[in-house]
C-alpha cells in the first residue's frame, strides 16, 4: 500500500432503511472520530445515492432494492409498495410458519439469477477499482458477500438484527424446541405442547428448498458464474469468513449461544438531534402530557378499517386516562377521516410526517408507550430509551420481536392473533396493560420499571452507545488489515 494513500473503508448495503441505517450510523461515528483521515466509500443500488453523505464516495451496482423492484414491475410507487407488503404479510400459525422462508426468498431476491450475477460482478469490479483496506458488508447483501468472499479481502459483516438472525444455526438442535419458528406466533420459550409443531415448521424449509426451482436455478446460475456454495446468508455458519456485528445485548436477550465470531454491539442507531432543536412546537406538545407515540414504520400504509380499529382502542384508553395524549403518524392508503378522531383531536395529534426522527421523540423521556410495527430499528430505539412498547406486528420478520417483547416483559403484542391486521379488543387490552387504566396501575408500573432496567443494561448506564461500539470494531479491523499489509 502506498504511504501517500489514506486508509480506505468500503461499506456495502442494501438500500432499504432497515438495512442501511446502521451503516450510516457507523459512518457518522467514524467521521466524527477520524475526520478526513480515512476515505469512506459506500456501495449499493442507485436509489441509495441521494441518502449518501457528501463526504462519502458512492458506487452503484446493477439492480434495485426490494421496494423499487416492486414499483418497477407494478408501474407505480403505491402499487409497488402494496405488492411488496403482500409478499411479506402473513398470519401466524403452523402452516404459515412452514412457508415463511419460501415466502422470504422472492422478497430478499426478487431479481432474476442473471441480474443477481451482474450485481455480484459489479461489486467485484468496484472492489478492484477502489481497492479498500477493509470492508463492512450488510449481512443480507448476498451479491456483495459473494464478490467479497471470492476476492479474499478482509471484511466484517453488520446486521441490524439480533443473535437469532445471525447465529441461529450455531444454536444446535435446542433451537428447534426453545425458539419459536419464524411466523409461528409461538412464545419464547416454546410451550411444550407446541414443540412438535415447532420442530416440523423449523425443518420443513430444508426439504422444500431441495425442490424449489427458483432457489435451485439461482444457485446453479451463481455456480456457473464462479460463486460457489449456497447463498452466503443461507450457509451453515455466518462467521466462516468473517466476524459479524449485531444489535443484541446478551443480558437483555432471549437465551442463546453466542459463538466467538458474533459481536454484540447493542442498538446500532443513528444519532438524532433533540426534538426541541428540530421541532420546538412538537416538543412543547409532547411535553404537555405523557404521550403514546404511534409510528408503524416508514413503509407501512394504513387502511381506513385498520385506522378505525386503532382509534377505537385509543378511545378506551383516553376515556380512562384524561392525563394521556397520543401522537400518531399515519400514512393512509387513500383519503379518509378516522372514525371518532374529531371528538378527541385535542388529545390525538394525527400527522402524515414527523420533522424529527422517532428516537428524538422517545428521548424526551415523556413517551408513556411506543406503538410500533416490530421492525428491529424501532424495537431497539425503544429498548435504548427505556420506553415500554406495544408491537402491532406488520410483516413476517416482525413477529419475533413481538414474542421477544413479551418474554422480556417490557411491553405487549398488540395484535396477537390478528396480525398482520388489527383487532380493537386485543389492542385495547395491550394499551391498558402497558400504559395502565390508572396512573399507578401495578402491571403498567412493572413494565415501565422493566423497560428502564433493560435500558440500563443495553447502554451500561449511559456509558455504552451501540454505534460507537460498532465503529470501534470497524476501526480495529481496519488497523489490523493495515498492519497485515505493512508486514
Amino acid at each position: 500500500m502506498s504511504s501517500e494513500k489514506r486508509p480506505s473503508l468500503l461499506f456495502l448495503t442494501s438500500p432499504e432503511h432497515g438495512q442501511a441505517n446502521c451503516q450510516f450510523a457507523v459512518i457518522t461515528c467514524l467521521r466524527e472520530h477520524y475526520g478526513d483521515d480515512i476515505d469512506i466509500h459506500l456501495c449499493s443500488y442507485p436509489e441509495l445515492e441521494n441518502r449518501t453523505p457528501p463526504s462519502v464516495t458512492f458506487h452503484s451496482v446493477k439492480g434495485e432494492g426490494i421496494v423499487r423492484y416492486f414499483e418497477k414491475i407494478t408501474g407505480s410507487p403505491k402499487a409497488g409498495l402494496q405488492e411488496a407488503f403482500k409478499t411479506i404479510s402473513s398470519p401466524t400459525g403452523f402452516f404459515p410458519a412452514c412457508m415463511a422462508y419460501p415466502r422470504l426468498l422472492p422478497l430478499l431476491h426478487p431479481e432474476s439469477p442473471e441480474v443477481y450475477v451482474a450485481s455480484a460482478n459489479d461489486v467485484a469490479k468496484i472492489l478492484a477499482d477502489v481497492n479498500p483496506d477493509f470492508i463492512v458488508c450488510d449481512d443480507l447483501f448476498d451479491q456483495a458477500r459473494d464478490a467479497i468472499i471470492n476476492s479474499g479481502r478482509k471484511f466484517i459483516l453488520i446486521s441490524p438484527n439480533t443473535i437469532k438472525e445471525v447465529a441461529g444455526k450455531n444454536q444446535g438442535l435446542v433451537r428447534l424446541w426453545k425458539w419459536p419458528a419464524l411466523v409461528s406466533g409461538y412464545a419464547y420459550l416454546v410451550p411444550w405442547h407446541l414443540i412438535p409443531l415447532n420442530i416440523v415448521a423449523s425443518i420443513f424449509p430444508l426439504f422444500y428448498f431441495r425442490r424449489y426451482e427458483r432457489f435451485l436455478t439461482l444457485i446453479r446460475t451463481r455456480h456457473a458464474a464462479g460463486y460457489p456454495d449456497l447463498l452466503p446468508k443461507w450457509q451453515a455458519h455466518q462467521t466462516k469468513y468473517s466476524k459479524i456485528m449485531c444489535m443484541s445485548t446478551p443480558e437483555a436477550e432471549i437465551p442463546a449461544v453466542y459463538p466467538p465470531g458474533v459481536i454484540c454491539c447493542g442498538p446500532i442507531l443513528q444519532h438524532s438531534k433533540p426534538l426541541q432543536e428540530v421541532d420546538e412546537k412538537m416538543y412543547e406538545w409532547v411535553m404537555a402530557k405523557p404521550t403514546v407515540l404511534i409510528v408503524l414504520g416508514s413503509h407501512f400504509v394504513t387502511s381506513e378499517e385498520y385506522a378505525n380499529k386503532v382509534m377505537a382502542a385509543l378511545n378506551v384508553l383516553l376515556d380512562a386516562r384524561p392525563d394521556i395524549q397520543v401522537l400518531w403518524k399515519v400514512r393512509k392508503d387513500c383519503e379518509f377521516e378516522i372514525a371518532g378522531w374529531k371528538e378527541k383531536e385535542d388529545r390525538v395529534k394525527v400527522v402524515q410526517w414527523l420533522e424529527a426522527d422517532p428516537i428524538a421523540i422517545l428521548e424526551t423521556g415523556n413517551i408513556a408507550c411506543f406503538v410500533n410495527h416490530g421492525g428491529s430499528n424501532s424495537y431497539h430505539e425503544a429498548l435504548q430509551t427505556g420506553t415500554p412498547q406495544i408491537i402491532l406486528a406488520a410483516w413476517v420478520d416482525c413477529y419475533d420481536f413481538a414474542a421477544r417483547l413479551e418474554y422480556l416483559g417490557n411491553g405487549a403484542w398488540g395484535n396477537k392473533g390478528s396480525a398482520p391486521g388489527c383487532d380493537t379488543k386485543t389492542l385495547t387490552k395491550a394499551l391498558l396493560k402497558v400504559v395502565g387504566a390508572t396512573p399507578d396501575a401495578a402491571e403498567a408500573t412493572k413494565i415501565w420499571e422493566r423497560a428502564a432496567e433493560l435500558k440500563e443494561i443495553v447502554t451500561d448506564g449511559g456509558r455504552r452507545i451501540g454505534r460507537e461500539v460498532a465503529a470501534g470494531y470497524v476501526w480495529e479491523g481496519l488497523q489490523e488489515a493495515l498492519r497485515t499489509y505493512h508486514d
